[in-house]
């Protein structure tokens, strides 16, 4: 097994072990209250992919935070500070989703109906998302085929385009229909 050095169980931006560990889609992990105040900025450490809005949904990234909770387990002083730092990170998570109240508004029929602070259109942020997945992981890059092959049709460029496309209007309609 190979041992692990204080920079890895430690997040790059705050300096501090891991409390909450996300990585971003370059691979790079760093704390979720760091990196919510860095959404639209580029990964401090590559600045090659942007930090989306949605990293405060993202998983946390379990395997980090073992090594760190591995890393400290010896050290009584450092279990200690690791624990505070997850307990104070859960306390201000907890906080943001308390704090996020509901503004009722009326509706044309006449009911007043609990609509969120922040209006958000799903249908642009499903297509986002759909634009920013890693297609290379799945289908594999693009030069890396066999001379051998025959190309493939362009049949399944296009049903990804119309799957796209169907999504995006599939969650436009909804939001529509969410906000009737």
């Amino acid at each position: 097994m190979m041992a692990l050095a204080a920079e890895d169980v430690t997040c790059a931006v705050c300096l501090e072990p891991f409390a909450s560990p996300v990585s971003l889609y370059c691979g790079h992990s760093f704390d979720r209250e760091c990196l919510l105040e860095l959404v639209g900025s580029p990964c401090p450490i590559c600045r090659q992919s942007l930090v989306l809005a949605n990293v405060a949904l993202q998983p946390k990234n379990a395997l980090i935070r073992q090594a760190v909770r591995a890393f400290f387990a010896a050290n009584t002083m450092g279990r200690v500070l690791v624990q505070a730092r997850e307990d104070d990170h859960e306390e201000r998570r907890v906080a943001r989703l308390a704090a996020a109240k509901p503004v009722v508004r009326s509706t044309s029929s006449g009911r007043r109906s609990p609509t969120p602070d922040v209006s958000v259109s799903w249908g642009s942020v499903v297509f986002f998302q759909a634009l920013s997945f890693p297609w290379d992981a799945v289908f594999g890059p693009a030069g890396l085929q066999d001379e051998d092959e025959t190309p493939e049709s362009c049949a399944l460029s296009w049903s990804i385009v119309f799957m796209f496309v169907c999504c995006f209007l599939l969650s436009q309609m909804v939001t529509y229909m969410l906000d009737i």
